[in-house]
């Protein structure tokens, strides 16, 4: 969504193409978007100043807490009432 918005600008004769991969309700301008880690009582600013999109590493890291916490609960729906 961020890189929609930035394709957009750089190339807006592709504005079309880009809508049909993201719809323009969706794109986000990266001067008005901040993404924030928050884990342990602090919080972490975690998007990359030169990018301006959110790092990967720190992607990785809450998929990687959001697919435990799922397969928990899935493991929990299964066991026998």
């Amino acid at each position: 969504m961020l890189e929609a918005y930035k394709v957009a600008q750089l190339r807006p004769d592709l504005e079309d193409e880009i809508a049909a991969i993201v719809p323009k309700a969706c794109w986000l301008n990266p001067d008005e978007f901040a993404a924030y880690y928050v884990a342990d009582g602090t919080v972490k600013p975690i998007t990359d100043d030169r990018t301006h999109l959110i790092g990967g590493n720190e992607l990785d890291a809450v998929s990687g807490d959001i697919s435990d916490s799922f397969r928990k609960l899935l493991r929990l729906k299964k066991q026998v009432a």
